[in-house]
């Protein structure tokens, strides 16, 4: 799957993440609304790119995909901190 979305820019067959989100009932990032909510959603990490804050704390922007759209999400230096190691 991942050479096909390489070679031709999407999935061809179904998105990795859809049958993942229809077993743990998420939400599709297509509905997602700019607002200061929770929001529980599968997705996969495009892109990542890290930044310092004016505080000189680290934080990250991410392009995440799902079956349904792209999202540009910030990742917040307290919640950076518990998960920069993850892989």
């Amino acid at each position: 799957m991942a050479y096909e979305h390489d070679l031709l820019g999407f999935y061809f067959s179904d998105h990795p993440t859809k049958s993942l989100k229809a077993k743990h009932g998420t939400d599709s990032l297509v509905q997602l609304e700019p607002r200061y909510e929770y929001y529980r959603v599968i997705g996969m990490i495009e892109a990542v790119k890290q930044h310092r804050a004016k505080n000189g704390k680290m934080m990250a922007f991410l392009q995440v995909s799902d079956d349904t759209d792209n999202k540009d999400v910030v990742v917040f230096n307290n919640v950076y901190e518990k998960i920069k190691d993850q892989t």
